[in-house]
């Protein structure tokens, strides 16, 4: 159970506020070498770590792209007429990346290591 205190300092560190700052907004101390000490300490608590990590769940989730979402974009680029053949032609590709609508690649180059994928269908 977290104090309303300690909630307090978790959310300014979640805001990217500095240590030392959030824990004087939050507590009584003399100096900055002290509030930096105690939140640093503080930090160290298991539950002040899980509700750092439910603040910052949301974010990380909504910083990750799905491929739905890259397609609507690539297609409304694609759409678009105001934009040129080649960036057209560079949307159409990524769309068809995405959905993986081109056959996989054969030939994959390591440096001097060539790699040549040969389907048994093909030798017969």
């Amino acid at each position: 159970m977290l104090t309303q205190r300690q909630i307090d300092f978790t959310l300014d560190i979640s805001n990217k506020v500095p240590q030392g700052q959030a824990y004087m907004a939050h507590y009584k101390v003399k100096s900055m070498a002290v509030a930096k000490a105690n939140a640093s300490r503080l930090l160290t608590r298991a539950n002040i770590q899980d509700y750092l990590a439910k603040l910052r769940e949301p974010a990380e989730k909504a910083a990750i792209a799905t491929r739905d979402e890259l397609g609507e974009t690539y297609t409304t680029l694609f759409n678009d007429s105001g934009n040129g053949v080649r960036d057209r032609v560079a949307c159409g590709k990524e769309i068809a990346g995405l959905y993986g609508y081109y056959a996989p690649q054969k030939n994959l180059i390591l440096g001097d290591i060539t790699i040549e994928v040969i389907y048994k269908d093909a030798i017969e």
